[in-house]
């Protein structure tokens, strides 16, 4: 069985990759630049050069392919113009299902993200796979490729949505800022912390996206696949401070007063660099998040079994081992 996986040389991707090579699977990866890809070539996979804006490269791509696992796409970010998001988000996975579609593929996995929930309104339960409410552009251009993926389904393509939440772990760039503000100590509570974050820990998350790819019931419909329960911005952070062996943080100041500040910064000077603090990174630190995996416990089988604690201690050591921390 051939597999291709687009977007293999992020965290996500490439994790997913590791463990197709390690399982003996014939595994081609999609990427844009072969530079960074020495390291899935070396583990055995085809590289596949080329981006998912055009068509033609994804016609190609799949040419012979059984599954495709479409994890590309742009994360938020400061200072990205909308229009990549749109680009790559959206139009590019409409390229990749249009290429599966007419390519005849066995199954596609579509990698979409909890972050279409939105935040949680006050005294609201984790979001389940019915919520769309969306707040930014990453959010808003992976919702609507999540709905044009749902749609391709209706219309016959074997194909299974996988949302990932707030996902962390050994190899992890995204959140290394994170860390390193914590370590520094410098990290800043708003409301003492008392949001709600869905950890996720790489690969719990990778276990359930196999389940998906393998289980007949899960065509067509979507699915979470975050960590065992949320916490507690306050918690995850006190189990990074205990992980790096600093003193936890307990300064906070009101998330009003962080708006303020932050929006000062945004129309300052993060119209030329990127400001120390922004209204995303503010919102994000005070809203709760958090989603129910019931559906992916009772149709997939799915089980986390990494905490916050072995989580962090273990992504600690990769940053430590690395040099990066």
């Amino acid at each position: 069985m051939k597999i291709l996986v687009t977007g293999a040389t992020g965290f996500i991707g490439g994790a997913l990759v590791r463990r197709l090579l390690s399982e003996g699977s014939d595994v081609r990866v999609q990427i844009r630049n072969l530079k960074s890809a020495n390291e899935l070539k070396e583990a055995g996979a085809e590289i596949f050069e080329g981006d998912i804006t055009d068509p033609s490269v994804c016609s190609r791509a799949v040419n012979g392919v059984d599954v495709v696992f479409h994890c590309a796409g742009v994360l938020g970010g400061w200072g990205k113009p909308e229009k990549l998001f749109w680009d790559v988000n959206y139009q590019g996975t409409k390229n990749m299902l249009e290429a599966a579609r007419d390519a005849k593929v066995k199954r596609f996995i579509h990698f979409s993200t909890c972050g279409i929930f939105g935040p949680l309104k006050k005294d609201e339960t984790p979001a389940d796979e019915r919520s769309y409410n969306p707040t930014n552009i990453y959010e808003k251009t992976k919702a609507e490729a999540e709905k044009l993926a749902l749609g391709y389904a209706k219309n016959g393509l074997p194909l299974v949505v996988v949302r990932p939440e707030f996902v962390y772990g050994p190899g992890d760039m995204h959140l290394l800022p994170f860390f390193r503000s914590v370590k520094r100590r410098s990290f800043l509570f708003f409301d003492k912390g008392t949001a709600l974050v869905h950890p996720t820990y790489i690969d719990d998350l990778v276990d359930g996206v196999m389940l998906a790819a393998e289980n007949k019931e899960a065509l067509g419909k979507a699915f979470n696949l975050a960590g065992e329960k949320p916490v507690t911005i306050k918690e995850f952070v006190d189990s990074m401070s205990d992980a790096i062996d600093v003193p936890r943080i307990g300064f906070s100041v009101p998330a009003t007063a962080g708006t303020v500040a932050a929006t000062i910064f945004d129309c300052t000077i993060g119209l030329v660099v990127q400001p120390p603090l922004t209204r995303a990174q503010v919102g994000f630190l005070s809203n709760s998040h958090a989603s129910s995996i019931k559906a992916s416990k009772e149709v997939l089988g799915y089980s986390p079994k990494i905490g916050i604690e072995e989580g962090i201690r273990r992504t600690v050591g990769w940053y430590r081992e690395n040099g990066l921390l």
